[in-house]
């Protein structure tokens, strides 16, 4: 069952926040700790509980809707594989942003919360980057 999140943050500058959303890459570089990017595949060090692994990562749907866009990205480590899915709009001078996202693979019963609060840390970790980076 896909887990939800959500936010809003105002923008000092909406036409940044439309210039921002034009490029996917600008997405890619607020995800924590992905390097090593190429195009929409990158590396991610993760952190779920006392274990860090290093996971494959890809930017696999990235729409420009009316006044935002919806990111799909897939993360695929060790007996996991994480979607999520993020819609932002803009409307006047503030962005908001939901995000679902489903856990799959041989581990995640093992993993459970730990997984839950790892992946929800990083999602909430990218929308405070991007409203840093629109506010900068």
């Amino acid at each position: 069952m896909p887990q939800k999140l959500s936010g809003k943050f105002k923008v000092k500058d909406p036409a940044k926040a439309v210039q921002f959303a034009s490029n996917y890459s600008n997405f890619i570089s607020c995800i924590p700790t992905a390097r090593d990017i190429k195009d929409k595949k990158f590396k991610l060090d993760a952190t779920v509980g006392a274990m860090k692994v290093t996971v494959d990562g890809e930017l696999i749907d990235y729409k420009i809707t009316e006044n935002g866009y919806v990111a799909t990205v897939q993360i695929r480590g060790p007996g996991v594989t994480t979607t999520t899915t993020t819609k932002s709009t803009l409307n006047g001078d503030e962005v908001t942003w939901e995000a679902e996202y489903k856990n799959e693979g041989s581990m995640v019963a093992m993993l459970g919360n730990l997984l839950d609060t790892s992946v929800q840390t990083m999602m909430n970790q990218t929308a405070e980057c991007i409203k840093n980076k629109l506010n900068s």
